[in-house]
């Protein structure tokens, strides 16, 4: 039943060479870092030197000293990045292979019996590695109101690192314009990846980028919701489940109940179905790999994607989302 994953692991018995990838900044240079614990010094050579002179050789450390063989001297993020990409490339060649064995599986089932039995292999998602030039783009900067600190993070921070001060409110703009950015800079980010790891895997990263951006403002409106909620001066008149502000409908009548205005007295006849759409999207992206089912056409009326296929994320309905979501937080925030 598993013939071609087992020749698969065969295959791969012993000494596997991955692609990978190295990335040098504009003047030419390749970051370094010391592998000697009692240092641990970053610094740049030059690439074209270091594959012509250290590459070959040991290499030194221009601040303590230490000298080692020159394969040790990659950057902790380097090393990450070197480490995802081995496990997506062990995951694709595995992936590929239970795809082969289901298909020749079904092929060999008669139809028509009273017992039908159907293999089916639905791969997790990879481990998303960006290049530097992509993170420095998704990098937020947060200026806590608290106590000042100033803090950058990829991706959305809900808590001051420094006071713990919980900064979801001020910080929920910061997170939706930031994304913003990374979507109009799609185009930029798809050309980086593709220079570095090729169209398919440039193609792949942007699908899991704008996915990723559709689940995070979701989830930033979720969280922001929840807290701007809880300030409300009758707030401890209602008692909210866990994650009751993922459903619109639901909180949308504890919001009625207790200011008297809903989200549909926010948003327009056509942004609030949209709004119920995008959210059941994150569902779908988060709970079932983005395989749409009868519960998602029903729940969105979302009627472009068939049940069986996968969901395509444009470019477009992310910014969508946030404009409806900036939409709909300023009216809550003017309750």
């Amino acid at each position: 039943m598993f013939d071609q994953l087992i020749k698969e692991l065969r295959k791969m018995h012993g000494t596997i060479n991955i692609p990978t990838t190295i990335e040098i900044d504009d003047k030419g240079y390749l970051d370094r870092s010391c592998p000697s614990d009692e240092c641990r010094e970053s610094f740049k050579i030059n690439f074209e030197d270091w594959k012509h002179l250290a590459a070959n050789s040991t290499t030194t450390c221009p601040r303590c000293g230490h000298c080692e063989d020159a394969a040790g001297w990659s950057t902790p993020e380097q090393r990450e990045q070197h480490i995802n990409e081995a496990r997506n490339h062990i995951q694709a060649r595995i992936g590929n292979a239970m795809k082969r064995d289901a298909r020749s599986f079904n092929s060999r089932q008669k139809s028509g019996g009273f017992i039908s039995v159907r293999m089916s292999y639905r791969p997790g998602r990879p481990e998303l590695v960006l290049p530097a030039k992509s993170s420095e783009v998704m990098t937020q900067e947060f200026h806590c109101e608290n106590c000042a600190c100033r803090y950058a993070s990829i991706g959305a921070a809900f808590f001051c690192p420094a006071c713990g001060i919980e900064s979801i409110l001020e910080n929920l703009w910061t997170s939706l314009e930031t994304t913003r950015q990374i979507v109009d800079k799609m185009p930029e980010l798809r050309q980086t990846m593709e220079h570095l790891s090729g169209q398919d895997v440039a193609a792949d990263m942007s699908r899991q980028l704008l996915e990723e951006a559709l689940c995070k403002v979701v989830s930033c409106f979720q969280k922001y919701a929840e807290v701007r909620f809880s300030k409300l001066d009758n707030a401890s008149d209602y008692q909210l489940r866990t994650n009751l502000f993922q459903s619109l409908a639901e909180s949308d009548r504890y919001w009625r109940a207790a200011t008297s205005k809903g989200y549909t007295d926010i948003l327009s006849h056509t942004e609030y179905p949209r709004l119920i759409t995008y959210f059941q999207q994150r569902h779908v992206l988060e709970h079932q790999d983005g395989f749409i089912d009868e519960a998602y056409v029903s729940r969105s009326q979302d009627t472009q994607f068939g049940v069986g296929r996968r969901l395509v994320v444009a470019e477009s309905s992310v910014l969508d989302l946030i404009a409806i979501v900036e939409k709909l937080a300023q009216g809550i925030d003017s309750i």
